[in-house]
């Protein structure tokens, strides 16, 4: 048997071929040791304003029923608007009111004039129906403190006070010049980091003045600023280090090769996997750095990725252009953000967000075709997580292959990454779950030792895999990608005295007890 071709039944062969199979390494779980809960706002999303709310609206202004009937039962618990960088151009005067009355306004990117058809009342009416809050991204660039608190006054008018508010996008990537390395990111937003820092104690006091119970997030980061925003965070956290209820950092975007890489080569394509699937790892490290000068600080705030996703970057050629934004709805992609994930919960980051929930041609989780919405496989890895993981996490030790990545694009060199991911957890009925990425395109035997699981106990399991990191759901924009089926195949699996699970290539693999 072919162990990728056959990948839709291998999940009911495992137990059978495990039995013939040298285990190639071990997880052990210790669920006496639980370090904390899993925060469930890790698996928010974003929106952006523009194109009527990335295509969310029908030809009537109305949401598309189609669209909300597949995100309901991913129970998105926050949603963030107006956007990145089109946040911090944002008035949101311009949303508001009825649609054939709002102005055109100049996108900051595309130099083109749109309407605000997906405004406050669009947003407010989405969170309403799929049970979300908001994430209010306040316009630090061209906006002031005076239009972030009559938008807060607004949402209360409306009966939806919104609860999370991030002061700015990715000021401290702007570039006091037109045009700037990061499209949007120039003079027409720049300021200074002590601008930033000087202006968050009365932005979050005026917000909190207003609704005690609002949570403000400050922006930084370590690395990932601009040559002129370099002592950012130190700045920042020296000036005011509790000014504050949590930090939003961007450092999960990957692999970031813009068109440096031939994608129709497969030993190519493996190498740039590989760079991003390391960029996990690479996240976990900068989280780890961020929270000791939080704590060196005397802070104790929480951490948000307010951004997250597989961004492969832009090409001037349209061809080679339509191969990057194809890698960003792969198998592999998923994998990636399945990834992230598990850094999120070792790491107990508050929130996360990731872009986007419907695209006509980016990775969102739902792709917009002519002939009819599409799952991508990033949209079955939210699925998985939101409801059939745990809610605590639990102590794992895992061994296994390893892989080495080379420097690609955005992504440092780095040896010794594991080929098999795995964090577990428990929930408040007792079951215990275990994670199991597989970022090797070969399976791979593992001995599983869980307390409580023994010989004969059955496991419920739950396993998204593809014929190739490449595989993507739907029809293809370029040759780099190949069509499949991908879905979730649920299975039953009883354990057998050897305690081996074969684990299928390019997978992600939930199982309960």
């Amino acid at each position: 048997m072919h162990l990728l071709r056959g990948f839709l039944i291998l999940p009911l062969l495992s137990a059978v071929v495990a039995a013939e199979q040298i285990p190639a390494g071990q997880i052990v779980v210790n669920t006496s040791s639980p370090s904390g809960p899993i925060s469930p706002l890790i698996y928010g999303v974003g929106i952006e304003w523009i194109e009527r709310g990335n295509g969310l609206l029908n030809a009537s202004g109305s949401l598309r029923a189609d669209v909300v009937a597949l995100l309901k039962p991913l129970s998105i618990p926050v949603i963030r608007f107006p956007g990145g960088i089109f946040a911090d151009y944002y008035k949101w005067p311009d949303g508001v009111g009825p649609v054939s009355s709002r102005p055109l306004r100049l996108n900051p990117i595309s130099n083109e004039w749109e309407r605000n058809d997906f405004g406050t009342d669009e947003l407010i009416d989405l969170c309403r129906t799929l049970g979300s809050e908001a994430l209010i991204t306040a316009n630090f660039g061209t906006g002031d403190l005076s239009l972030a608190l009559g938008w807060q006054r607004y949402f209360q008018t409306r009966g939806f006070p919104a609860k999370y508010w991030e002061i700015g996008n990715e000021i401290y990537l702007t570039e006091s010049r037109i045009p700037s390395s990061i499209p949007g990111n120039d003079a027409r937003i720049f300021k200074t980091t002590t601008q930033y820092a000087g202006a968050l104690r009365n932005w979050t006091q005026a917000l909190r003045a207003q609704d005690p119970t609002v949570l403000v997030g400050a922006i930084g980061g370590l690395y990932n600023v601009s040559a002129e925003h370099r002592d950012w965070l130190n700045v920042l956290l020296s000036t005011a280090p509790n000014a504050f209820d949590f930090l939003a950092v961007h450092n999960s975007f990957a692999p970031v090769i813009n068109d440096g890489y031939d994608l129709t080569n497969p030993s190519v394509r493996t190498q740039v996997y590989r760079a991003m699937f390391s960029q996990a790892a690479y996240t976990a490290d900068d989280l780890g750095m961020i929270r000791r000068a939080l704590a060196s600080a005397g802070s104790t705030q929480r951490i948000a990725i307010t951004e997250h996703f597989p961004l492969f970057g832009g090409s001037p050629d349209a061809s080679r252009m339509l191969a990057l934004i194809d890698q960003s709805r792969t198998m592999g992609s998923a994998l990636f953000t399945a990834s992230l994930f598990h850094s999120y919960i070792r790491q107990n980051v508050w929130m996360a967000n990731y872009n986007l929930v419907l695209s006509q041609w980016f990775g969102a989780f739902i792709t917009d075709t002519p002939s009819g919405l599409v799952k991508t496989p990033t949209y079955h890895v939210y699925d998985l997580f939101r409801n059939h993981f745990g809610t605590t996490q639990v102590a794992v030790a895992a061994s296994g292959p390893t892989f080495n990545s080379a420097q690609i694009g955005g992504v440092a060199a780095r040896t010794g990454v594991p080929c098999l991911d795995v964090v577990a957890a428990t929930d408040a009925a007792g079951k215990v779950y275990l994670s199991v990425i597989n970022r090797s395109t070969s399976a791979i035997a593992i001995k599983l030792t869980i307390p409580r699981v023994t010989t004969g106990s059955v496991a419920e399991v739950r396993t998204l895999t593809g014929m190739a990191l490449e595989a993507i759901n739907g029809p293809n924009l370029s040759a780099t990608t190949m069509r499949a089926a991908i879905a979730p195949v649920k299975t039953a699996w009883t354990m057998p005295a050897s305690g081996i699970y074969l684990f299928p290539g390019s997978s992600l693999t939930i199982m309960k007890w």
